[in-house]
């Protein structure tokens, strides 16, 4: 877990072999993960919230069921807007060590 502000952060890993990784987070509102550049391909589906979200210097808003593709070595961020939380599935291809390399990019503000 990483602490924002007090507050733990719940990254779960949910499946993983050596393949791809599945992985959960929520962000508070205010909360935001990113910007960072990550050597694997990503690809996140919102299941909650209506996030902002940038890849490269694409920005959008997205909602429940949206589904971004993150390529690797682009920078990407998540910023869940004021008095939204969002929840998201993120899916990490091809499959790397479990490392606190998400979770070092967690903090408020974008």
């Amino acid at each position: 877990m990483q602490s924002i502000s007090g507050r733990e952060v719940d990254l779960q890993y949910l499946y993983e072999n050596k393949s791809l990784q599945i992985l959960q987070f929520d962000l508070l509102p205010g909360e935001s993960m990113g910007p960072k550049i990550l050597p694997c391909d990503m690809i996140y589906y919102i299941v909650e919230g209506n996030p902002t979200i940038r890849v490269a210097e694409d920005k959008m808003i997205g909602s429940k069921g949206t589904l971004v593709e993150c390529p690797a070595h682009l920078v990407h961020s998540f910023s869940s807007n004021v008095g939204d939380t969002i929840q998201v599935l993120g899916i990490k291809v091809p499959a790397g060590e479990k490392t606190d390399q998400f979770r070092n990019h967690f903090f408020y503000g974008m």
